[in-house]
C-alpha cells in the first residue's frame, strides 16, 4: 500500500503507478527495478548520466529494507530537478519509488513527496485485489488506430487486442462515427 499526497493526480498501469502534482511541479512513481537486489539498483540509478548524487545509503521503510539515494539532475530542456528514489527489497521483487521536483519547488514539494514514499507497506494479509478487465463500447468521435485506443486503456489492452476483437488490424485507420469495442478497468 502506498498514500498519495492530498490533491495529487494519479494514474495505475499495469506496471507502474504514478502520481503528479496538480500544477505540475512534482511527480511520484511506484515500479519495479530490473535489478535483483536494492544495492545492485541504487548503484545502476547513480551511475546514469547527469544524476549528482546529495546522499545515499540504507533504508528502512516500514519494516522493509532498502536503499535510498537524493539527488538532483537537468532535463533535456536545461530545467533542474531534485529528488530522491527508494529501492525496497519485498516479497522477492526490488520495488522503485521515485519522487522528483523541480529544483525551485523541491523545499515546498519534498515533505510530501517524503512521506508518501515512506507510507510504503505490505498490504495487510486480509486483503486480496484483482484487476478486472472488461469490454467497453465507444463510438469513436475522431479516426483513430487500435494502437492509440490501446494507449487510452491505461494498460487494460494491447493494441493487438483490441484490432483482434474489432477485425482490424494494429495499424488499420478506424473512422470517425464507428462502434468500436475497447478495453478498460473494471
Amino acid at each position: 500500500q502506498f498514500d498519495k499526497p492530498a490533491n495529487w493526480q494519479s494514474v495505475n498501469y499495469a506496471v507502474q503507478l504514478i502520481m503528479a502534482e496538480p500544477n505540475g511541479q512534482a511527480q511520484l512513481t511506484l515500479g519495479s527495478a530490473s535489478e535483483s537486489t536494492a544495492a545492485a539498483a541504487a548503484q545502476a540509478f547513480t551511475g546514469q548520466q547527469g544524476i549528482s548524487v546529495r546522499s545515499s545509503g540504507a533504508i528502512t521503510v516500514n519494516g522493509i529494507r532498502g536503499q535510498a539515494v537524493a539527488f538532483t539532475a537537468n532535463t533535456s530542456q536545461g530545467q533542474q530537478l531534485a529528488g530522491q528514489v527508494f529501492y525496497l527489497e519485498y516479497g522477492g521483487q526490488v520495488y522503485e519509488i521515485l519522487g522528483l521536483a523541480l529544483a525551485q519547488a523541491w523545499q515546498q514539494q519534498g515533505g510530501a513527496i517524503d512521506r508518501a514514499m515512506r507510507s510504503f507497506a505490505p498490504t495487510a494479509a486480509s486483503q486480496s485485489f484483482r484487476r478486472v478487465r472488461e469490454l467497453h463500447l465507444v463510438t469513436l468521435s475522431a479516426n483513430t488506430t487500435p494502437a492509440v485506443l490501446a494507449q487510452q486503456s491505461n494498460g487494460a489492452g494491447t493494441a493487438a487486442e483490441i484490432a483482434l476483437i474489432n477485425g482490424a488490424q494494429e495499424n488499420d485507420t478506424l473512422p470517425r462515427g464507428r462502434m468500436v469495442k475497447t478495453i478498460r478497468w473494471r
